[in-house]
């Protein structure tokens, strides 16, 4: 039996005819291009490539798993999606909580000054929780 340790190069176990003429790097190609969810699937449930378990996994079992995974994704996404309330998110002054765009009308210094002069102070009451009232 040929161990991948002993091994100071592991392109010599390709190249002795164990799996043919091809080099470890083409093995890796052929090999990802042939099973494109194999690594998905192994990464996701931690199964080392070519372990008994990885030897009795169906290509097909993979391919609907994920494709599970990825239609619940993309649902939950489409329901955040409608959910978002456009006039709370703040967009440069696009939202209705501070926007920009309002029809203010400016108040002159004067009619500042004025109504200022007009606050009777004696008119003040305060209430039993401290609060004041005019």
């Amino acid at each position: 039996m040929i161990s991948l340790r002993n091994r100071k190069n592991e392109d010599q176990l390709f190249r002795e005819g164990v799996l043919g003429d091809i080099s470890l790097t083409e093995f890796v190609v052929l090999w990802s291009y042939t099973f494109p969810l194999d690594k998905v699937y192994r990464d996701k449930h931690s199964i080392p490539f070519n372990s008994e378990l990885h030897r009795s996994l169906d290509p097909m079992d993979m391919m609907v798993e994920l494709g599970q995974d990825l239609a619940i994704r993309h649902a939950i996404e489409n329901e955040l999606e409608k959910k978002k309330d456009p006039s709370i998110d703040y967009d440069g002054g696009r939202g209705k909580y501070f926007s920009t765009k309002r029809n203010v009308s400016k108040v002159s210094q004067e009619d500042i000054d004025k109504a200022f002069d007009q606050i009777d102070i004696t008119n003040i009451k305060t209430n039993d929780d401290g609060s004041l009232t005019l």
